[in-house]
């Protein structure tokens, strides 16, 4: 698996921490074999199909895209590590010190919505608006 190139949306993602630390520990991958790389989303297939990268890991909806291009699923990250967190929320300090009544709203709405999504019979609805059919 010499110079496998694996993309990531971002540096500091719970994507990037899974594929460059626990998954090769778990695989019996040395680190040194893997290239992260930090790839938008969007642009995670076409660099699939063009050989710049030879994986990725993004969120659930993404992969849609390169499943219908002949991709695989390899493995996911509930796989990797059951129950990690995911996703943060963050804001630049000067939002904070500059609208903290906007920040405190926003962060609110934040909490608000994850304390909703939280709750078993608000599941289906929630799959039902983030998982819209794929074309």
């Amino acid at each position: 698996m010499k110079g496998f190139k694996f993309a990531v949306p971002f540096d500091y993602s719970m994507h990037n921490f899974l594929c460059a630390t626990t998954w090769p520990s778990t695989a019996s991958i040395r680190n040194a074999d893997i290239q992260i790389r930090v790839v938008p989303p969007p642009e995670m297939v076409a660099n699939l199909r063009a050989g710049n990268i030879d994986g990725s890991s993004v969120r659930p909806l993404q992969p849609a895209r390169g499943l219908r291009r002949g991709g695989f699923i390899h493995i996911l990250s509930k796989d990797i590590w059951n129950g990690h967190p995911c996703c943060a929320f963050g804001v630049p300090e000067a939002m904070i010190r500059e609208a903290p009544n906007t920040f405190a709203a926003l962060y609110r709405a934040v909490l608000t919505a994850a304390a909703h999504g939280a709750r078993p019979q608000h599941r289906a609805l929630i799959a039902q608006v983030i998982a819209p059919p794929i074309i």
